[in-house]
């Protein structure tokens, strides 16, 4: 689970560069290979026989995850963005090609072009991580529908008819009854 790649750590959720790249070549060379958590969940795992399955999250939607010097078809990612190192240029049909999974809330300053970028390219699984990112613990069940739902409205405006499969909640509280996260609506 990631969240801020940054070369000045400010709590324990943030990796240096460094750190990051290194545990990605740790994990490669002991033939680790990544998976989306919708495919970990699921039991799809169509990986080469011997390697071993590991789930990548990128919560909150930070720029240090993914961040385009441009766009259009011709856009590509920042070089110190962690999906370049995920996806690197020099390898781009590695296993390690495109398959993690990136939990976004509204409040993530990843615009909804990039969304749609990073789909249109097969990157990321697009998660849900709500609204606001509060403990859904914590919440009415009125108060956690609005929550997931609403970022699922964000994410299904932004990728059309593109299901959404994965939910990261924010701290990694559930709700208090676990089925709001998949059954139910709100606000409409």
């Amino acid at each position: 689970m990631y969240h801020r790649i940054t070369p000045t750590p400010t709590s324990v959720y943030d990796r240096t560069p460094q750190d990051f790249r290194a545990e990605l070549e740790r994990l490669a060379a002991e033939d680790y290979v990544p998976v989306t958590a919708t495919d970990y969940a699921t039991g799809h795992i169509d990986i080469p026989a011997g390697k071993h399955p590991v789930v990548l999250t990128f919560d909150d939607g930070s720029t240090s995850q993914f961040t385009m010097d441009g766009f259009g078809e011709r856009g590509h990612w920042a070089p110190r963005s962690a999906c370049c190192w995920t996806w690197p240029p020099e390898h781009p049909d590695s296993a390690w090609s495109r398959r993690s999974t990136c939990s976004t809330r509204r409040s993530a300053s990843r615009p909804r072009r990039s969304l749609t970028w990073l789909h249109q390219h097969g990157f990321f699984e697009i998660g849900d991580h709500t609204l606001s990112h509060p403990n859904l613990r914590h919440l009415s069940a009125a108060e956690a529908q609005h929550e997931i739902a609403g970022m699922q409205r964000i994410i299904n405006d932004a990728l059309p008819g593109v299901p959404v499969r994965s939910r990261g909640p924010p701290v990694g509280r559930a709700p208090q009854d676990p089925a709001l996260a998949s059954n139910g609506s709100a606000d409409g």
